[in-house]
């Protein structure tokens, strides 16, 4: 906050190519990508997105996620919540994240994405 509008523009730009964002959404129809079998209605699991892992249990899916995004070689973990999770469900992933990543600073916001049940970001 100190830095002037450029030193700070300077900097994100940097950070930029560091920062691995996570998105889990469901499948909204049955496929096969990148040899996986996609069930509709499947969770599915994208880094910076690229489709990595699909299945049907949310916690898993997130911890295989947080792996490939090397979460725990990260600072900070910020989970953006979708419209249709409850705080109560944001809270256990969170709680998970922080499990999975336990000497990271982990975030929650409500992000009130559509699609989207959570946008994990990592930086």
């Amino acid at each position: 906050p100190e830095a002037d509008l450029e030193a700070n523009r300077r900097a994100m730009e940097r950070a930029l190519p560091l920062v691995q964002t996570i998105e889990i959404t469901n499948a909204v129809r049955s496929t096969q990508f990148e040899g996986m079998n996609i069930k509709a209605g499947a969770i599915i699991g994208l880094l910076n997105g690229k489709l990595l892992a699909t299945g049907d249990d949310m916690d898993t899916i997130v911890r295989q996620m947080l792996e490939h995004a090397q979460a725990q070689e990260r600072e900070v973990v910020t989970i953006y919540y979708g419209k249709d999770v409850t705080l109560a469900e944001a809270q256990h992933t969170q709680a998970l994240v922080q499990e999975c990543c336990p000497a990271q600073t982990v975030e929650l916001m409500d992000g009130g994405q559509l699609y989207y049940s959570y946008i994990i970001s990592s930086e």
